[in-house]
């Protein structure tokens, strides 16, 4: 069999081939490495809200460069934007939510759920009653006797526990919420001279609930909204949040109460106001917003404001960011009207279950008949009720695992 021989000009220049297919399959596989991180990344990133016009500061006319082409004024203009968006400090913002009871708790976690779905730049806080996180010793402390049957009856004592400290894990976890265990701020004398622990730390906690927020000194501002809620656009809420004008408290007031609450942290108040909420009464009223775990600004926190020198301005939504609606408005549109459901889901970037046909709240299972005659005479806004409703059941069994809860018949 005769064999193959090769020069020497044919053997470089396979050597040849084989080092520029070599390079080029090197080139394209690092140039397709780098646009996937580059697009991952941008997924990823968290999404800023565009700046009011109020607030962007356009770039100082300037002279163009000789040679530059027609586009290169746009590109000043966006890279001046994508600055100001840059310089918001988002560490020092955050949306708070604080639930006093077992059943708010829920509520609070959809709502980090679904910033956390729609990439919000804010940082997520949860402040709850420091008892819910205790364990068996801490809960029986200062009790007549500690033994087996005494931690038992502790650790049973409460059937909702166990779903709250899951739900909590769950925030925690799952999306990224700061977990702030707020205890009794002090406890007063008995008869005889023994120490006597708050027994519900969460009326406490309801009591003193604007002055815990405001103490919060590595924060700027901080969002309250009403719970519970669907957000239809988080850039909403973080715009408000992040250029939302506030001397000390902003509320968004709805037809059924406050809607959302702006703080600016200042410790100073905070103090007061919460020494203030401890030398009131020893039994907290429930508020009327509680059904709903309303940021409910009480009359004796703002009576405190007053005797300060402070006001509680009124924060309301301007041409670019509409911040909340209540579903309850869709019981306003008459049957002959012609109602623009898109208009009403994209109007506003949070809707409130304020809803006066239906006062339970989303998370009963109320029965059918009760919700035929709740639903609006329009059939246009009776779908996006019907919408708004069964979203939130789903979402309700997706995030904390929970179906809705039994509601009496009428």
């Amino acid at each position: 069999m005769r064999r193959l021989l090769l020069t020497s000009s044919q053997v470089s220049l396979f050597l040849s081939c084989v080092i520029t297919f070599t390079l080029l399959l090197f080139l394209s596989g690092l140039f397709l490495q780098r646009r996937t991180i580059t697009s991952l990344r941008a997924s990823l990133a968290p999404r800023l809200p565009p700046i009011p016009s109020s607030h962007y500061v356009s770039p100082a006319p300037a002279p163009l460069p000789r040679y530059a082409p027609a586009s290169y004024a746009s590109h000043l203009s966006s890279s001046q934007y994508a600055a100001q968006q840059r310089a918001i400090d988002w560490s020092r913002l955050a949306h708070v939510q604080i639930p006093t009871t077992h059943h708010a708790v829920c509520s609070a976690v959809m709502l980090f759920a679904d910033l956390h779905r729609l990439k919000s730049p804010a940082k997520r806080v949860l402040v709850f009653p420091a008892e819910w996180i205790r364990d068996g010793d801490g809960v029986s402390k200062g009790s007549a006797g500690t033994g087996g049957m005494e931690k038992l009856r502790a650790g049973v004592s409460d059937p909702w526990l166990a779903t709250t400290r899951r739900l909590l894990r769950v925030a925690g976890r799952r999306y990224g919420v700061q977990l702030r265990p707020v205890g009794a701020q002090e406890r007063k004398k008995g008869w005889w001279g023994g120490e006597t622990g708050v027994r519900d730390e969460g009326r406490e906690l309801e009591a003193r609930k604007l002055g815990t927020v405001l103490g919060m000194g590595e924060l700027d501002k901080a969002l309250l909204v009403r719970t519970p809620g669907w957000v239809l656009d988080a850039s909403g809420l973080d715009a408000a949040l992040a250029y939302g004008e506030v001397e000390r408290v902003a509320a968004v007031v709805g037809s059924n109460g406050t809607d959302a609450v702006l703080v600016k942290m200042d410790e100073g108040a905070g103090e007061v106001l919460r020494k203030g909420a401890a030398v009131g009464s020893k039994e907290v009223g429930t508020l009327d917003g509680d059904m709903y775990g309303a940021p409910v600004v009480e009359s004796k926190e703002l009576d405190m404001f007053a005797a300060m020198g402070m006001r509680i301005n009124e924060l309301v939504g301007s041409e670019d960011v509409n911040l909340t609606a209540s579903i309850g408005s869709l019981h306003d549109a008459t049957a002959e009207e012609v109602f623009n459901a898109t208009k009403y889901l994209t109007s506003a970037s949070y809707i409130t279950f304020t809803d006066r046909k239906l006062p339970a709240g989303p998370e009963y299972d109320v029965p059918f008949a009760d919700k035929v005659r709740a639903r609006p005479a329009n059939k246009d806004a009776d779908w996006v009720w019907t919408k708004l409703y069964g979203n939130f059941a789903e979402r309700r069994r997706e995030v904390c695992g929970l179906d809705l809860e039994w509601y009496p018949p009428a």
